[in-house]
């Protein structure tokens, strides 16, 4: 109950402050791992008020529990989760590898809730690696979510599939999708910008069709209601859109203060859009200098968050704004395949080959081969210091 409590407020749109005590008093009450009933709401409630870490936690739990088990739809809610957890807070390696592995195991199942949300996930981290044909694949094979059960995962794909014909500049079919995010939240009283910043997207789609007036409003509304949310990667991601909306000298001072909010967040990809907007916006404006220092802090946090399309527009405003800019290369754990980046995470953790091969359903072969490929790209001799690689190349 204190779980349905926390996921009602949170969504809601009450400040964020109200969903914490629910969530404590929730997790108080959890003997061990989160029973399967109450972890997607505790899971959300801590995803919206961006307590990412206690959000990867719970669900790495959730995922051992289910593995010890053999619970293998627990497994596959648990990776979607800490995949959702890991995009917000800006590890796409980490995010593509659960996102992946939980598409693969929702496939040994019919067609269900998380089907739909594993995909929702995967098409988030595959826009962000600039992987839009793959984006696409993804959404086709997961089909139409229409108004089946498991409306909140519904919404997740039918936004994510907005979110991937603004990338491909359709902006007026993104137009027609995120309206139908915008009527099933307000049917269902989920106001929180936090769960679906529908007005923020949106607005920039509308902005790319000349529609200002509309975009503009929309993207105030998300600023309003992000601060009485409380929470910075919220208010952020609204700053950031209404000043690509605005644009000139305002659009300025609202990216500017996007970067101010963000800088302070565990929210780094966030982060890193905002200082390249801004970068860009600065260069429009003939403020070049200072264009050129932002846009390369943006392209270095990008790459650091393995987000690959952010990392090569950084590049191209850099070009035009008179810089000669280094190529960011890939981030160590960026060059790892998801297939390696699983073996790595679970092997750092402590987990023996035939553990993970257990956990994976592999083969020993398997686990051994990745392990191999691992240690040669991070350039170490064995599992000693394969957390510690995998921890500095994120940073």
């Amino acid at each position: 109950m204190f779980a349905v409590l926390a996921a009602w407020v949170a969504s809601s749109g009450e400040p964020a402050d109200a969903t914490v005590r629910w969530v404590d008093a929730a997790l108080e009450r959890a003997a061990g791992p989160v029973e399967p009933s109450a972890l997607p709401l505790l899971v959300l409630s801590l995803i919206l008020i961006e307590d990412f870490e206690r959000a990867i936690g719970v669900t790495t739990d959730s995922i051992d529990a289910g593995t010890a088990d053999g619970d293998i739809p627990s497994i596959s809610a648990s990776l979607t989760w800490r995949a959702c957890a890991h995009y917000r807070c800006g590890n796409i390696p980490a995010a593509e590898s659960d996102a992946r592995m939980a598409v693969e195991t929702a496939r040994k199942f019919p067609r269900g809730i998380y089907t739909l949300f594993s995909a929702a996930a995967l098409v988030e981290v595959l826009v962000e690696r600039g992987e839009i044909g793959g984006a696409a694949s993804v959404l086709e094979e997961a089909g139409d979510p229409g108004d089946a059960e498991g409306m909140l995962f519904n919404l997740f794909l039918i936004h994510a599939r907005g979110r991937l014909l603004s990338a491909r500049g359709e902006h007026q079919s993104a137009v027609v999708c995120l309206r139908d995010v915008a009527e099933r939240t307000k049917q269902a009283g989920w106001l929180s910008p936090a769960l679906a910043c529908w007005r923020s997207d949106l607005a920039l789609a509308l902005a790319g069709l000349g529609e200002r007036e509309e975009a503009s409003a929309l993207a105030q509304e998300e600023v309003e209601l992000a601060r009485a949310f409380g929470r910075p990667r919220a208010l952020g991601v609204a700053l950031r859109a209404h000043g690509l909306v605005e644009g000139g000298a305002l659009g300025v001072s609202l990216l500017a203060d996007a970067v101010s909010v963000l800088e302070r967040s565990a929210a780094r990809l966030e982060y890193a859009r905002a200082l390249v907007d801004l970068g860009g916006t600065l260069r429009r404006v003939n403020q070049r200098v200072l264009s050129r220092e932002r846009l390369s802090d943006g392209a270095r946090v990008a790459a650091r968050c393995g987000a690959s399309t952010l990392v090569e527009r950084a590049h191209q405003e850099l070009l035009v704004a008179g810089a000669r800019p280094r190529r960011f290369g890939p981030e160590l754990r960026d060059q790892l395949t998801a297939s390696e980046r699983r073996v790595a995470d679970l092997a750092a953790s402590g987990m023996t080959n035939r553990e993970i091969a257990q956990a994976l359903f592999v083969t020993m072969r398997t686990v051994e081969t990745h392990l191999t490929h691992v240690y040669s790209k991070l350039d170490i001799n064995g599992r000693e210091p394969l957390a510690a690689a995998l921890a500095a190349s994120v940073r």
